[in-house]
């Protein structure tokens, strides 16, 4: 049974000597219950409040445990169950917003994994957690970025089960810390859905802000989150035959669509991708998609991608040549029409940021960006 503890921290008599000496205590006693295994984590009890998670069996354990605890230090302390452990950082941010000593860099974000593209200045942030379910969805194979060394020249080999999700996911000031250490110009949202994250209108703001960055958000476009320091929109169209796009997602085509017309309207710079599967989303599916888009604004722009298998789908991949067939068939009604063929090769070297080590490497942070970001330059 998971527990949690909060409280508001105060120090009497309020001297420097004092609150050094009691916080001293208060880590040793946080140490030492971590290394019996009794206390799962300690939140910020350098920044106004507490919060405390034990693992233990019963609130009677607890409250033992919690007698030798220096509470002096503590005050409005209170003790309760927690409905779930996947709840924690909601829990920490709601219980520190009523004591009055929240820090928005303590949000939990959906981002867990982050790819760093040195020749081209580009960070990749990948999201967790999507409101369909398409069929022939990525992630299902492979949830890092397929462009790492790990993974060159994988993607057109049969998958191999479903991959596992992953367990880590940043803060915001841990996002930050890893971006600090990089010089970027553009940075990409990516994963699953990004619209979905909570925190992805301030993660924009904040890249914005503290990097100039250019923003690119790929989405299915179901919702549309604040887009106000998003730069540029990728809308991932997978049908505009409805059947088939409930066939393949799960749900409706129409909001993505509205959205689609919302973000031409709205003057948001924004282009389209779709996937072409040879037998399933056709030659004709494709260009009746492109016809749609001339609809909406004759000169976006339209990137048709190549299915590669994930999942357990009978598709195959397209060839080159209907590849070129079915840019020719989208070229029947836009002018901007740009392909992949399938077969071209990495030109830069891709690098996991965070995870360290995902994809078999790693990159050494910029010297001169180190140096920046620790107030050295």
């Amino acid at each position: 049974m998971k527990y949690y503890a909060t409280g508001k921290q105060i120090v009497y008599p309020p001297d420097y000597k004092t609150k050094v000496m009691f916080l001293r205590k208060s880590q040793e006693w946080i140490d030492r219950k971590i290394a019996e295994g009794i206390l799962e984590s300690a939140y910020s009890f350098t920044a106004g409040g507490g919060f405390l998670v034990f693992n233990v069996e019963s609130h009677e354990e607890l409250i033992k445990h919690l007698i030798d605890f220096p509470m002096y230090c503590l005050s409005e302390f209170k003790v309760e169950p927690m409905v779930s452990f996947n709840q924690n950082a909601e829990i920490i941010i709601n219980e520190f917003k009523k004591l009055g000593v929240y820090h928005d860099g303590w949000a939990r974000t959906r981002v867990y994994h982050v790819a760093y593209t040195p020749e081209l200045k580009e960070i990749c942030l990948f999201f967790w957690g999507c409101n369909i379910e398409c069929r022939g969805c990525y992630c299902k194979r492979r949830v890092y970025s397929p462009m790492l060394k790990d993974f060159l020249g994988k993607h057109v080999e049969e998958p191999s089960g479903i991959a596992p999700a992953p367990e880590k996911f940043l803060t915001i000031d841990e996002l930050l810390a890893i971006l600090d250490q990089y010089e970027f110009t553009s940075v990409v949202f990516e994963g699953q859905e990004a619209a979905m994250d909570p925190e992805l209108p301030n993660i924009a703001r904040l890249l914005h802000e503290r990097y100039k960055s250019h923003n690119l958000l790929l989405t299915n476009g179901i919702e549309l989150p604040d887009l106000s320091h998003i730069d540029r929109v990728e809308v991932g169209i997978k049908a505009v035959t409805d059947e088939l796009n409930i066939d393949y997602t799960g749900v409706s085509n129409k909001p993505v669509l509205d959205n689609l017309r919302k973000l031409v309207q709205s003057g948001k710079n924004t282009f389209v991708e779709s996937v072409y599967i040879p037998g399933y989303i056709e030659v004709d599916e494709i260009e009746r998609i492109a016809e749609f888009i001339a609809g909406v604004k004759k000169d976006m722009l339209f990137v048709i991608l190549p299915y590669f298998k994930a999942g357990d789908n009978p598709w195959r991949r397209p060839t080159t040549e209907e590849m070129e067939k079915a840019a020719e068939a989208a070229r029947k009604h836009l002018k901007n029409v740009f392909f992949f063929r399938g077969n071209e090769e990495l030109k830069y070297e891709v690098f996991s940021a965070f995870p360290e080590g995902a994809g078999g490497a790693s990159y050494e942070p910029n010297l001169n960006a180190l140096l920046s970001s620790v107030g050295m330059k």
